[in-house]
Parts: C-alpha cells; sequence; structure tokens
C-alpha cells in the first residue's frame, strides 16, 4: 500500500525510497540532501557556465568530462522519467545515496481464520525481506556536430532531451531484457553480465511459468481470435491475485491489432480487460525470428508495474 505517495521504504531507515506519483526528483529527501551538500561545489560550476548547454560546449573533444551540477542532473532524470516507458507505466524509482540500497518487501501475508469459543488464537505474522539494489553504470553515446551545439539558440534544451532520450531508450530495453542469456535472447539484444537484471529474464529465474508463447514457433495471433494470447498475458497475473495495470507492446504490434475489422467493416474494439490497462508502445519492443516466425515474433509485458524498481544514483557525468 502507499503511504503519503510512497508505496517503497528503506529497510535501513525506513524513509520512503521511491518518488511519489508526480513528485519531480530535487524534491526527494535524499535528494534534496545531496543537492546541499553539493551546493557550494555547483554554485561555483553554474557561475563558470550559465547552463548545461554551455558546459557541454566548453568540454574539449580530448577526454575532458566535467560532473554535472546536481541541479542540472535532477532536470535530466525527470526528463529520463518522462520518456522511458516502464516509468510511464508505473516503475518506481528510488534515489541511491549509496552503491546499494535494501528496499523493504512484504513475502508472505498474515492469515484469517475461524476459532472456536474460548479457544487460542494461532499467530500469523506477515513475513518480511529486501531487495538488494546494486548500481551499474549506465552510458549513451550522443553525436552532434560542434556547430550545432554551438549555434543552437537553446543549447541546454538540446543536450538535456538527447541525452535524456538515449538512457530512457537503454533504461527501458535492461528494465525489460537485462540479463538475459544468450540461449534466451531471441530478441536480439546483447549479453551483458554488466546490465541489472529486467523482467523476462526474472520471469525466467522465477516464475518461468508466468512467460507464455515460449514455444519453439512462439504463439501465432490468428484472424478468429486476434485478442486470445494478449487475453491470455492480461490474466495471467490475475491468476496470481495481482492487479496489472499497464501493458506493453510495439508499435508494430499495435497496428496489426488496430486493422482488425467486423464484418461490417468497422474497427475491432479493444476487450474490456485492454481498456481497463494503460497501454503504453515503445518500439525498444523489437520484432524478430524466433523459429518459423521470420521478423514478425514480439513480446508483449503485461503486470504492475509499480512492483519495478529502478535504482538511480544522484549525478551525471558529461564526456
Amino acid at each position: 500500500r502507499s503511504i503519503n505517495g510512497h508505496k517503497w521504504m528503506r529497510s535501513a531507515d525506513g524513509r520512503p525510497a521511491d518518488l511519489a506519483t508526480g513528485q519531480r526528483f530535487a524534491e526527494h529527501d535524499l535528494v534534496r540532501e545531496e543537492t546541499s551538500r553539493a551546493s557550494e561545489r555547483d554554485r561555483l560550476t553554474i557561475a563558470t557556465y550559465g547552463d548545461f548547454g554551455q558546459l557541454t560546449r566548453a568540454l574539449s573533444t580530448t577526454g575532458a568530462s566535467a560532473v554535472v551540477p546536481q541541479v542540472w542532473s535532477n532536470n535530466v532524470i525527470d526528463l529520463i522519467r518522462n520518456k522511458a516507458a516502464v516509468l510511464q507505466a508505473g516503475a518506481r524509482m528510488i534515489p541511491m545515496n549509496s552503491k546499494t540500497v535494501n528496499v523493504g518487501r512484504l513475502i508472505t501475508d498474515p492469515t484469517a481464520a475461524f476459532k472456536a469459543e474460548s479457544s487460542p488464537i494461532s499467530a500469523s505474522d506477515p513475513a518480511f525481506d529486501s531487495v538488494t539494489l546494486t548500481a551499474k553504470t549506465m552510458t549513451a553515446l550522443v553525436v552532434g556536430s560542434m556547430e550545432f551545439f554551438m549555434d543552437s539558440i537553446d543549447g541546454q534544451s538540446v543536450v538535456e532531451n538527447a541525452l535524456a532520450q538515449a538512457l530512457a531508450l537503454k533504461l527501458d530495453s535492461v528494465a525489460l531484457w537485462g540479463g538475459l542469456l544468450t540461449a534466451e535472447n531471441d530478441e536480439g539484444f546483447t549479453t551483458d553480465a554488466n546490465n541489472p537484471v529486467g523482467i523476462l529474464k526474472s520471469l525466467l529465474n522465477d516464475a518461468s511459468g508466468n512467460v507464455l508463447g515460449y514455444a519453439t514457433n512462439g504463439t501465432a495471433i490468428t484472424a478468429a481470435t486476434p485478442f486470445n494470447e494478449v487475453l491470455d498475458a492480461v490474466y495471467q497475473p490475475k491468476l496470481a491475485n495481482h492487479e496489472p495495470n499497464a501493458l506493453l507492446w510495439n508499435t508494430k504490434m499495435a497496428k496489426k491489432l488496430s486493422k482488425t475489422y467486423l464484418s461490417d467493416y468497422s474497427q475491432l474494439p479493444l476487450p474490456r480487460e485492454l481498456q481497463q490497462l494503460r497501454i503504453y508502445e515503445t518500439n525498444q519492443i523489437p520484432s524478430y525470428t524466433r523459429g518459423t516466425m521470420s521478423n514478425v515474433a514480439t513480446d508483449i509485458f503485461v503486470g504492475d508495474f509499480s512492483e519495478l524498481l529502478v535504482g538511480t544514483r544522484m549525478g551525471l557525468e558529461v564526456r
């Protein structure tokens, strides 16, 4: 449940771990503390360069680097939150002020039972453990001509949006497929031991029965039952007493189902179950080949995305 808009708590001190819905990154307690600690260092940088665009222009191309002032980093992180599909779908971002952060988690609910008159009540305590977030470095290469950056009227906006777009796309791909082994990786992403573990790998490790259609040739969508496979994915978490809040698919999949028509040539409406979900398109979900499904296989992800945690350290560095 949420407390003042926060769903997750830090195990070490009981403070809110995640950003509340609609809360800016800079407004989180830990981020405010970090911004305050770095204020003197950042004041000098801001006074020298004026904005993020000017700082980027001032860097040489021979290996110079700079820590981005916290107030500018906060803006980029908020832009990433607005652009990443998994975060739009409800994933919770957790600011990290250390390399590892433990977040408390309820793993067993208390149970209810009837009892005979005057008989003792059997204890049924909830059980807790914690999720450990371990920071890893994510990089993004943004290429632009020196002349473009120098001539841009709004250099700060150009730099911030370019970085946020690149980082958001990488965040989506890793949140969905991070940690896949080569044998599991039809989707075409390079297996990298440095990646955090994403949704699909977590399911394959701990709840492989919730990965549907993973047969040799996938599961075909037929003209007679165009939504059956999607509805199976929607109901799978419901069977485990979880309520999904969002669905992610790619534009090619959305287009295919949108071009399904009734006998009177009207567009086939979305089933009620899909209308109740927030649906997001991201082309980080590719079309790929699986068995006989040549370049038409794809994945969809359905679930309660508020259970997905995305940890982030406070600052950025540009080179």
